[in-house]
């Protein structure tokens, strides 16, 4: 019917129908989409974007101190290493590259802030590596696997649980969990025919939060760690993207429009209440957590879109849109 329309990440589509045969189209301007990374202020939802050129970030993750970010560069929206980890310094604006070309995704930090996990995709198989983010040691391989491939990693506590994300197929994602010192021992934590993803550890360890589309939209749920034990849904009315607050009280999860927190109370679990905060309009992902919270509580890390987009416009009787190409086509 038509080309060139925009689309955007996350499967966002610059295309909408009337039932009066009414088309509205968003043309896509530009060849290839840019982002920044943009840094929200939780309690007032003021923003300002990082000094870095524009690119296609995603999957930005705080040093566990704050003064450092580590970034994807590619699309949100993944099926395999797509281009290198980056480190970013909050204060100075320096990039440090950490991995090569597609050699890395799902990088996460260490306790101490040294390191950083990743997973590296080989011929049949992927692996985990932990490396220094300034290269000032060897690499170390976590682990190696040919049955499954990870594409999120989220780190817990020392000596507690971290959880996986693996692909069991193109249309099914599970969480794992394994011990944080060598993920060695890693078991199903939630296993099923629906899609789990964007695990996310609370800060003592304790609970785990995730995302699930069992009941045909995505709603975050929260779990004891590691298990078994009650499981308790957060999100009312959709929701996705789980992340603790620093302090482990509060839940912050994405609706379609703004941040929500859920203020949690453990004994028993429950949602004792829910505050909306600042407006979402940013990038988000199906499988991927695509945003974080500095360590302190102050900030959101978010990404945004700067794809160029042509001028919009309306079809009338789109319907009639297939005769008149069919009538262009004939000799």
């Amino acid at each position: 019917l038509l080309e060139g329309v925009w689309t955007g990440g996350g499967g966002a589509l610059g295309l909408d129908v009337a039932r009066n045969g009414t088309m509205a189209v968003q043309g896509a301007a530009g060849s290839s989409s840019v982002s920044q990374l943009v840094m929200v202020t939780a309690a007032t939802g003021e923003s300002s974007a990082l000094a870095l050129e524009p690119a296609l970030w995603a999957i930005p993750r705080f040093l566990p101190d704050g003064r450092q970010i580590l970034v994807e560069q590619g699309s949100p929206v993944r099926s395999g290493p797509q281009g290198p980890l980056i480190v970013i310094d909050r204060t100075t604006g320096a990039t440090q590259q950490l991995t090569e070309g597609t050699e890395g995704l799902a990088g996460a930090w260490t306790a101490d802030g040294r390191r950083v996990r990743f997973v590296r995709f080989g011929q049949g198989y992927s692996e985990i590596v932990e490396r220094a983010w300034d290269r000032s040691a060897p690499d170390r391989i976590v682990r190696t696997d040919s049955a499954n491939f990870f594409f999120e990693l989220e780190r817990g506590p020392a000596g507690g649980w971290s959880a996986l994300r693996f692909q069991a197929s193109s249309t099914n994602r599970d969480i794992y969990i394994a011990r944080t010192d060598d993920l060695s021992d890693f078991r199903p934590f939630v296993a099923s025919e629906a899609n789990e993803v964007q695990a996310a550890l609370s800060p003592d360890g304790r609970w785990i939060a995730y995302t699930s589309d069992e009941k045909g939209r995505d709603e975050v749920y929260v779990q004891p760690l590691p298990g078994p034990g009650p499981r308790l849904p957060v999100s009312i009315s959709g929701g996705s993207e789980p992340l603790w607050s620093p302090d482990g009280r509060a839940l912050y999860f994405r609706t379609t429009t703004h941040i929500v927190s859920a203020k949690m109370s453990f004994s028993p679990l429950s949602v004792a209440a829910y505050d909306t905060l600042v407006s979402d309009p940013f990038v988000r992902s199906l499988s991927t957590r695509t945003w974080d919270v500095s360590p302190d509580g102050k900030y959101f890390l978010f990404v945004r879109t700067l794809s160029q987009r042509g001028a919009p416009e309306v079809i009338m009787n789109w319907t009639a849109l297939p005769a008149m190409r069919a009538l262009t086509a004939t000799p």
